[in-house]
């Protein structure tokens, strides 16, 4: 049975491993559309609303991008729902289990790899940040993965502008707090909250792992306020770099904002080329900014060489197409003279057929009435010849008679 929720139809729950019928997440589309989106629905109205005012308001590559707002039933409980737009390869949490759970040797897990999808982690809180936004809750799960590496953050519902923030209780994931909002010494949130965060995820996005947790939950907290994490090895050094400006215990020796990360030269040099449109295996990894916008802008100007060649031939060829359009059109407007001189002897040979019929009829009229003149002369005829025949008998008859 089709489900609809909305002007969407239901396809699927995303989260149905998850007993959780406040926050449901859908994959749906709309009838007669190929495109789905994922619909996140919330039994907390003002909640929903506050996300979906926030989510509206952003627009960049690497922050999920919002549809609308729709309003539907399910299961005897009310939702607000919001669309966005569906990231199909799934939350950056799966992404990290699935390769923590292959065999060391089948991961092919590189420092580039893991780079990129840092770069634009750091891009999409930048944004955040500019736009005076504290996400509150960045983790792996919030994190979406699409298709060609691309990236996007998502889920506000805790979200709010710096402004109008303040501290009135401790939100958040506590595996993702700093060790201020644990120790309950934030006086008001600033950025370094989202910075702590941040570090987490590219620790997780390096080293499959997240860099705190113990089995004993007491030992987590005590790993996360003495900001004791589990090492870093060799392996990804730019990564341990960006690690250790976000994983300070103290507020003031933490990096402040996503801004001043993404002056880091590497990170700097990958999101030039990330907005440039360098695709990943063409991407240079060196972190020299200035060569890699030497690369980058030389290839562009090639780029716009091979464009320019384009619209020089499409315009060429647009040119023939007018001028066959041309002779087209003549041979158009000879062909509907030709037609119309057609039109006017048919309707000039139909005239006359019409008088030649009418002639025909006439006369077929005429030799019809001379036709039954004659019949009828012949039926006056056999009967005079009839009454002469009678005549000349009794004459035989009467001489006979007499002689």
């Amino acid at each position: 049975m089709e489900v609809s929720a909305g002007p969407y139809k239901r396809l699927r729950i995303v989260n149905e491993n998850e007993a959780n019928f406040e926050k449901m997440f859908w994959q749906v589309k709309k009838p007669n559309e190929r495109k789905t989106v994922m619909l996140k629905s919330l039994v907390n109205r003002k909640a929903a609303k506050e996300e979906f005012e926030i989510m509206r308001q952003l627009d960049h590559p690497n922050i999920v991008k919002v549809f609308e707002s729709v309003e539907f039933s399910f299961q005897q409980c009310s939702y607000f729902g919001i669309a966005m737009e569906f990231m199909n390869l799934g939350d950056l949490r799966s992404f990290i289990n699935m390769k923590s759970n292959q065999r060391q040797n089948e991961r092919n897990w590189r420092e580039n790899v893991a780079l990129v999808l840092v770069a634009q982690v750091v891009n999409g809180l930048r944004y955040l940040h500019q736009k005076e936004i504290l996400h509150r809750d960045l983790k792996p799960s919030n994190i979406f993965l699409g298709e060609n590496t691309r990236l996007t953050i998502g889920d506000f519902g805790i979200s709010d502008k710096l402004a109008t923030t303040r501290m009135t209780k401790i939100v958040g994931t506590d595996d993702f707090l700093p060790p201020e909002a644990i120790e309950s010494r934030e006086e008001n949130l600033t950025y370094s909250r989202d910075m702590w965060s941040c570090g987490i995820v590219i620790y997780m996005i390096a080293y499959l792992r997240h860099p705190f947790i113990e089995d004993n939950r007491v030992r987590t907290m005590v790993n996360i306020c003495q900001a004791k994490t589990h090492g870093t090895d060799y392996r990804f050094p730019r990564c341990d770099a960006l690690i250790n400006l976000c994983l300070q215990k103290d507020v003031d020796d933490r990096v402040a904002n996503a801004c001043l990360l993404a002056k880091d030269h590497f990170i700097a040099s990958l999101l030039y080329q990330l907005d440039s449109g360098v695709k990943f295996d063409n991407m240079d990894f060196s972190g020299n900014l200035a060569e890699v916008a030497q690369r980058v802008n030389a290839k562009l100007e090639n780029d716009k060489k091979i464009l320019k060649t384009k619209i020089s031939s499409l315009s060429q060829q647009l040119r023939n197409g007018n001028s066959v359009n041309r002779k087209l059109e003549e041979n158009n407007n000879s062909l509907k003279t030709k037609v119309i001189d057609l039109a006017t002897e048919i309707k000039k040979n139909k005239s006359d057929f019409q008088k030649k019929e009418k002639n025909l009829k006439d006369a077929i009229s005429v030799h019809e009435d001379n036709q039954d003149r004659l019949i009828e002369a012949n039926e006056v005829l056999k009967s005079e010849l009839r009454a002469l025949r009678q005549q000349k008998y009794f004459l035989l008859l009467f001489y006979s008679l007499i002689f």
